[in-house]
């Protein structure tokens, strides 16, 4: 599978764009749906629009067209570039309207903030595109590529030659030569490589660090703690090569979660274990309040065993970095803080967990969705059949009978589910709305500016 840090949105019309997604292997669905990202400099910045003949252009954030929609797709233009699509293929232009490029790759990567953009020539290697200097400032040529990454400012690439893979820089110079049958990007320095089916770690200068003799190597919440497989057994590996726990869990996990012998239990971040019951939810992730289960029940404890929270729940999510965690009891969901006391009480056929936010969707008795806060105030009633999770910009999409719209995390309606297809959010101060016969800008203050004549609201 490609994976590709992809920053440069496309926005078309919903047909085009799920058939992008779905049929692109160099797509981060990721992070098309983290959507447009606004600079956060007074350098100028045109957004992508559609008229009534489903084509795009550039708009300014007052609505005033600045490229005319020639297109079929566009991009957010930022630092005088931006990148355009037709007849499949995508290219670059100026704010002036002019073509810096033929239209002629596969797919633009955005990486502005460093002042590159890399053009995919589809199997022939990519060019990079230095946007101060306005030109291509080298080509390089390869079978494939599998990843992009930072290190140290530098951009690298994870290439395929002649059926192996390796790393390499911008001038073409081969960091880690293509000797390997995978590699992964674990961190800024360091890399898990696949050779003869075994794995093993390797720096970002090609030394071996972890030798390659594992069935398997993955990454833990300690950066230096890796998780290796040998014989159907689990064990953690630092990067001296050092052995921390032996191969003998049948589970060790990113967080450090553990099963061993019918018992689950957890480790510190050095891969001590800490606590282990035969009653511990597998499914904890907080070494502070534990999930546990006795008789069927739900409760929590803390590290080193004691009670903290009686079982009495017949379900319960993990707590979240506010203290608090929904709880079922008698088929209703509430919401505890750390003292296990009912701060949202029971009466909610579900309750997503706040993850730091002040809202939080939850699901009435009616079966419907609505908007709940911290304090338990209904902010919106339950009446859309689904409300995605909120952006950072305070957005979420509401759908209703198929047709979608958009709320607020005040519980105000901003555009109320009437459009037909699929829409854009973004994570600064407006999100793109694209619908039938246009497209316009939603500003969180609810202000909303339409590119078209068509009246949506």
């Amino acid at each position: 599978m490609k994976i590709l840090l992809n920053l440069n949105t496309f926005y078309t019309i919903p047909l085009i764009f799920l058939a992008f997604v779905g049929c692109n292997p160099r797509i981060n669905k990721k992070e098309i749906d983290k959507g447009i990202t606004l600079p956060n400099n007074n350098e100028f910045f045109y957004y992508p629009y559609k008229n009534q003949n489903n084509q795009w252009g550039f708009v300014d954030k007052s609505g005033k067209i600045i490229i005319d929609a020639l297109y079929d797709a566009t991009s957010l233009m930022e630092k005088s570039v931006g990148s355009v699509k037709k007849n499949g293929r995508y290219g670059l232009i100026n704010s002036e309207g002019e073509l810096l490029t033929k239209i002629e790759y596969y797919d633009i990567l955005d990486y502005s903030e460093k002042g590159i953009k890399i053009l995919d020539k589809v199997g022939k290697g990519v060019e990079f595109y230095n946007i101060k200097e306005k030109k291509i400032i080298g080509t390089q040529n390869f079978d494939d590529y599998n990843s992009i990454f930072y290190h140290k400012n530098q951009i690298l690439i994870s290439v395929m030659l002649d059926g192996k893979n390796g790393i390499m820089d911008t001038n073409g110079k081969f960091i880690v030569e293509p000797e390997y049958d995978y590699i992964q990007h674990f961190s800024d320095s360091h890399l898990a490589v696949v050779k003869e089916g075994k794995y093993g770690i390797i720096n970002i200068s090609g030394e071996i660090v972890v030798p390659i003799k594992y069935d398997y190597i993955s990454q833990t919440i300690n950066p230096t703690l890796y998780t290796f497989s040998l014989n159907n057994k689990k064990g953690l590996i630092n990067l001296d090569a050092q052995i921390i726990a032996k191969p003998e869990y049948d589970m060790i996990d990113s967080k450090l979660r553990f099963k061993k012998d019918n018992l689950f239990g957890l480790m510190d971040s050095l891969g001590t274990p800490i606590l282990t019951k035969s009653f511990i939810s597998p499914f904890s992730d907080s070494h502070k309040l534990i999930a546990f289960v006795e008789n069927l029940k739900f409760g929590f404890m803390n590290d080193k065993g004691k009670i903290l929270i009686q079982p009495e729940f017949q379900d319960v999510l993990n707590f979240d970095e506010s203290g608090l965690a929904c709880v079922k009891v008698n088929n209703k969901w509430g919401v505890i803080g750390e003292d296990g006391e009912f701060v949202i009480e029971p009466n909610f056929l579900k309750i997503e967990p706040f993850e730091n936010l002040e809202v939080t969707r939850f699901k009435g008795l009616n079966g419907l969705t609505g908007v709940l806060s911290k304090e338990g105030k209904v902010l919106i009633e339950p009446q859309y059949d689904y409300i995605s999770l909120f952006q950072k910009n305070g957005f979420a999409t509401i759908s209703l009978n198929g047709k979608k719209g958009y709320i607020n995390n005040k519980g105000k309606l901003l555009i109320p589910p009437i459009l037909e297809k699929e829409n854009f959010n973004g994570r600064g101060e407006l999100i793109v709305i694209v619908f039938d016969n246009g497209s316009g800008l939603l500003k969180t203050n609810g202000e909303f500016i339409n590119f078209s004549l068509k009246d949506i609201r």
